[in-house]
């Protein structure tokens, strides 16, 4: 009888065995990765990736939340909003799974790795499927600067798993309080690179 391994469960598993190495070429992937999301080359400037992470399969309109938020800071930071999950195929199909796994699971543990904010609302649909929970336990892992809107649930009522990818992270009761966390913060020219995280210093600006 199979189990099903959800995935994070299986990134938690290649970290305990995955070399320094392997490691560390993770991390030089993503830091390369990232530069690319920027933009960056010798003549433009950094500009910081903010990625937006919630529930879109069970979500009446996932979308809203995540263009109120490109359109507010969206000059300051590349704000990257995943795709729709609509599919020609039906759950029970072996393709639906391939599809999954090529257009949305492999390109957002990507654009997590090279974000340098990782944005997560969490409500009453994000514990419905697998999709947020598993990217708020990898940018956890990545020591992502994590910034949650605590969208109409209660922190009791939330698994003890999810609270402890919480921790250190900012807890905001609106996305009004979240845009204008962003709005104040300002990314330093030079990023921290290491083999354990990805995480950039960050400073609140003056303004």
């Amino acid at each position: 009888m199979k189990t099903e391994t959800s995935i994070a469960d299986a990134f938690a598993k290649w970290v305990a065995v995955a070399s320094k190495e392997d490691r560390q070429q993770f991390c030089d992937n993503a830091n390369s990765y990232s530069d690319m999301l920027r933009g960056h080359s010798e003549k433009s400037p950094k500009k910081p990736v903010l990625y937006t992470s919630g529930s879109i399969e069970y979500a009446e309109d996932p979308f809203w939340w995540r263009k109120k938020i490109k359109k507010a800071v969206g000059k300051k930071y590349t704000v990257i909003i995943p795709r729709s999950m609509t599919s020609k195929y039906k759950k029970d199909d072996p393709r639906y799974r391939t599809w999954v796994k090529k257009t949305f699971v492999m390109p957002d543990f990507n654009e997590i790795s090279a974000c340098d904010c990782f944005f997560i609302q969490i409500c009453k649909t994000t514990f419905k499927g697998m999709g947020t929970p598993s990217e708020l336990s990898f940018a956890a892992w990545l020591g992502k600067p994590i910034v949650a809107w605590i969208d109409g649930v209660k922190l009791n009522d939330m698994p003890g798993w999810t609270l402890g990818c919480l921790d250190g992270a900012k807890l905001c009761s609106s996305l009004e309080e979240a845009i204008d966390h962003y709005k104040k913060l300002s990314l330093v020219e030079h990023w921290f690179r290491s083999p354990k995280t990805l995480r950039p210093g960050w400073t609140v600006s003056e303004e």
